[in-house]
C-alpha cells in the first residue's frame, strides 16, 4: 500500500493491522511492524496498484459500514460533538476526505480505526490532504435526459430485450393479471365473454323470456316453500328441544313443508337429519376459527356425497381440483389471441390423440367438485367402440380428457373460505367456457343450461350457465342458504335434491337425446 503524503510507521502499521483484521494497540503494532514479515508484506503491498483507503478497508460491523456509507456520500448524516469536532480539527493531518463536490463534507478521523469506533463527522471547509483526490460527483448536465429515455435505458441494462410478442401486447389472461386478481370483469372482455347477470337484466338484454329450459330450472329453484322440515322429522326435533345439549326453541307450524312438498326419500329422513345437525354445529366452529377452505370443503362433500348414495347407479360424485380443461382450443381466450390448432374430427380408422398443448394458454381453471351420470353398460360399450375411431377430446363427454371423460356433468361446485381472495365465481365461469366450446365443438344443443354452486365458507349461493347469442351468460347469483343455522341448512338441501332430481330426469333425458345419438352413429360404422 502507498500513502501519500508518507505517515509515521506508527499509523502505517495500525493500517496493516486494520486490514488484516486485527486491533491492536500501537505499542503492539510497533512490534509486528519491526518484524521481517511485516516488512516483507509491506514491500509486497508497496508495489500493488495505488488505491484509496476507502477502496480497501472493507469492514463488516454496523459502525464501520455507517462510516463507509458516509464515505460513499449518504444523505443520513450522525449528529456530532463540539469534542468530537475539536480531535477531528487537532489531528487534520491524519485526515482522509470522503467528500462529494468540494471539501465540505464528512471525513473519518484514522484514530478511530482501531478501536471499531470510527464516526463521521460534518466539518465544514476542512482541509484535503494534499495528494488524494476527494470522491467527487459530476457536474450537472444542462440538458437532463427524458425520465422515459431513463427508464427504457435502465430496462435495456438489466436484462435482454423483451420478445416481440410480449411487445405487441397482452395476449392471454395470466399474463394481465396475478390469478388472484383476475375477476368477472376481465372475463367479458375474453371469448367467449362471460356476462354476470341477474335474470331481469337477461330478459331486458334479449329482449325475449328465458330458454324454456332455463326458465323452468330457475322455476324449481327459486319457489322452495316457506317451511323447511320434513313432516316426518316434527317429532324428532321437538324431542331435540329437551335434551341438555339442544338449545334451540321448538318448531312452528311454518317451519313444517307441505306434505306433498317433500322431496326427500322418507327412508332416508333420519339419516339426513342427523347429517344437518351435524354440519351445522361444525359450520358454526368452522366460521369462529376461519378455517381453511378444504374445512369447508368437507361439509359440502358430506352433503354432496349423502345424496349420493341416495342413488348409488345413477350419480357419481368426483373431486375435479386435478382435471384440467384439455385441449387448449376448449380454453379461454383473450380477443387478440390466435386461436389455438384443433384437428379436424377423426374419421374412421386408427385411434388418434388429443391436439397438443400450447404451453402459454393457462386460462384454464380447475373446480373442487362435480356432480356427474353415471352411464349404464349399454352406453358405456358403446362410448368405448366409438372412441375406437374418435380422438380424445372428442370422444371425451364433458371439457376434459381425465378420469372423468366418461361421465358427463351436470352440477359444478366450488369453495372457498369467506375471507379468502379468488373469486369461486371466477373458476365456476371459466370452467363453464370449457363445457360451451365443447358443445360447440359437437354442434350440441346449448341452451341446456349448466348449474353451478359457489361456496363461500357458510354462505352458499348458485347459477346457471347458458349461452345466448355468442356470450355465456351466468345468471346468478341466487341465495342458496346457510350452512349455520337450520333453517338455512335445510334450504341448502332442499335445493340441492332439487338439482339432483333435475339431472337424473332432465339433463338425463337431453343427455340421451341429444350427445348419445352421435356416439352410437360412429359405434355402428366401426
Amino acid at each position: 500500500m502507498i500513502l501519500d503524503p508518507p505517515c509515521p510507521d506508527g499509523l502505517l502499521a495500525r493500517i496493516h493491522c486494520w486490514t488484516e483484521g486485527v486491533a491492536k494497540s500501537t505499542e503492539e503494532a510497533q512490534k509486528i511492524l519491526a518484524s521481517p514479515q511485516t516488512r516483507h508484506s509491506m514491500r509486497l503491498r508497496s508495489t500493488a496498484t495505488r488505491r484509496h483507503l476507502a477502496e480497501t478497508t472493507h469492514n463488516p460491523h454496523s459502525k464501520k459500514r455507517k462510516a463507509r456509507d458516509a464515505m460513499a456520500g449518504s444523505p443520513s448524516k450522525k449528529r456530532t460533538t463540539s469534542a468530537d469536532k475539536q480531535t477531528a480539527t487537532a489531528k487534520a493531518s491524519n485526515r482522509i476526505p470522503a467528500t462529494r463536490g468540494g471539501s465540505k463534507g464528512k471525513i473519518i478521523p484514522s484514530t478511530a480505526v482501531d478501536d471499531g469506533d470510527e464516526k463521521a463527522l460534518d466539518i465544514q471547509d476542512g482541509p484535503i490532504i494534499e495528494g488524494l483526490q476527494a470522491f467527487s460527483l459530476p457536474p450537472p448536465s444542462e440538458n437532463p435526459p427524458s425520465s422515459k429515455a431513463s427508464s427504457q435505458n435502465n430496462a435495456s441494462s438489466r436484462g435482454p430485450p423483451s420478445s416481440p410478442r410480449k411487445k405487441a401486447g397482452v395476449k392471454y389472461l395470466n399474463q394481465l393479471k396475478p390469478d388472484e386478481a383476475i375477476d368477472m370483469d376481465d372475463l367479458e372482455r375474453c371469448t367467449p365473454p362471460v356476462l354476470l347477470r341477474l335474470k331481469s337484466d337477461v330478459i331486458q338484454m334479449s329482449g325475449t323470456p328465458l330458454p324454456d329450459k332455463v326458465g323452468a330450472l330457475f322455476k324449481k329453484l327459486d319457489k322452495i316453500p316457506v317451511g323447511f322440515c320434513p313432516p316426518e322429522l316434527r317429532l324428532s326435533y321437538d324431542a331435540d328441544v329437551d335434551t341438555p345439549k339442544k338449545s334451540r326453541d321448538p318448531l312452528e307450524d311454518d317451519d313444517i313443508l307441505p306434505a306433498t312438498a317433500a322431496p326427500y326419500p322418507k327412508e332416508q329422513l333420519p339419516r339426513l337429519k342427523v347429517l344437518l345437525d351435524h354440519v351445522v354445529v361444525k359450520s358454526v366452529e368452522a366460521r369462529q376459527l376461519d378455517v381453511h377452505e378444504r374445512q369447508w370443503g368437507n361439509f359440502v362433500a358430506q352433503l354432496l356425497m349423502e345424496l349420493e348414495l341416495w342413488y348409488p347407479k345413477e350419480l357419481r360424485l368426483f373431486n375435479t381440483e386435478s382435471c384440467s380443461i384439455e385441449p387448449d382450443a376448449f380454453r379461454m381466450q383473450l380477443p387478440n389471441a390466435k386461436p389455438a390448432p384443433l384437428q379436424q374430427p377423426s374419421v374412421a380408422g386408427s385411434a388418434g390423440t388429443a391436439a397438443p398443448a400450447n404451453p402459454d394458454r393457462t386460462t384454464a381453471r380447475m373446480i373442487d367438485w362435480a356432480m356427474t351420470l353415471k352411464l349404464d353398460d349399454k352406453d358405456v360399450r358403446t362410448l368405448n367402440n366409438a372412441a375406437k375411431t374418435m380422438r380424445d377430446y372428442e370422444w371425451s363427454l364433458n371439457q376434459s380428457v381425465s378420469y372423468i371423460k366418461k361421465f358427463p356433468i351436470f352440477l359444478d361446485i366450488e369453495v372457498k373460505r369467506e375471507s379468502y381472495l379468488r373469486d369461486p365465481k371466477v373458476q365456476l365461469a371459466i370452467w363453464a367456457s370449457g363445457a360451451l366450446l365443447k358443445r360447440r365443438h359437437h354442434g350440441w344443443d346449448n341452451q341446456m343450461p349448466m348449474p353451478a354452486i359457489a361456496v363461500y365458507g357458510d354462505k352458499w349461493e348458485y347459477f346457471l350457465f347458458f349461452e345466448l347469442n355468442t356470450d355465456l351468460i351466468m345468471m346468478g347469483p341466487y341465495d342458496m342458504g346457510r350452512t349455520g343455522n337450520l333453517k338455512g341448512i335445510w334450504q341448502i338441501a332442499y335445493r340441492l335434491h332439487t338439482l339432483i332430481e333435475w339431472g337424473r330426469k332432465e339433463y338425463r333425458n337431453w343427455f340421451q337425446q341429444t350427445i348419445m345419438p352421435c356416439y352410437r352413429a360412429i359405434a355402428t360404422s366401426t
